[in-house]
């Protein structure tokens, strides 16, 4: 006796009548259409940011390669450039001393020309290295 109660009340898992969806077209806010438009104008200059920055980001590589490569002319083939390099410093420095009670121009480059000299003793390949980057810069820019 309580199946036959049970069995009357079962209901279906599907609805048995299909509802139709009715679309109804809202044209936009005013807040929509700002937004939007905001949005679109945002996403632009963020592109021609991010392109600026790349732009930026690659001539800097290129800078870092160049000097890269010019360091790597400009260091000797045996490596040895720190014992050499402290004596050219320290004759630089003696320059200093030697001239500290004379006029602006002779105290600025007196230490030049003593530290240039120097190098050619101290570190013969790397001064070489260094006139033969000159020279070519000097072509390639003054003529």
């Amino acid at each position: 006796m309580t199946e036959s109660i049970f069995q009357d009340k079962k209901l279906p898992i599907y609805n048995k009548e299909e509802n139709e969806v009715v679309l109804v077209k809202v044209p936009p806010s005013t807040l929509q259409l700002k937004v939007c438009s905001s949005r679109n104008l945002l996403e632009k200059n963020v592109k021609n940011i991010s392109m600026k920055i790349e732009q930026v980001v690659d001539k800097w590589i290129g800078i870092e390669n160049k000097v890269e490569k010019i360091t790597k002319e400009l260091v000797p083939s045996n490596g040895e450039i720190i014992s050499g390099g402290l004596y050219v410093m320290i004759a630089g420095m003696a320059g200093l001393i030697l001239t500290r009670k004379r006029s602006f121009l002779i105290r600025f480059t007196t230490p030049i020309f003593i530290s240039l000299a120097a190098s050619t003793i101290f570190l013969p390949e790397t001064h070489r290295n260094f006139r033969n980057i000159m020279w070519k810069y000097k072509q390639n820019y003054f003529q």
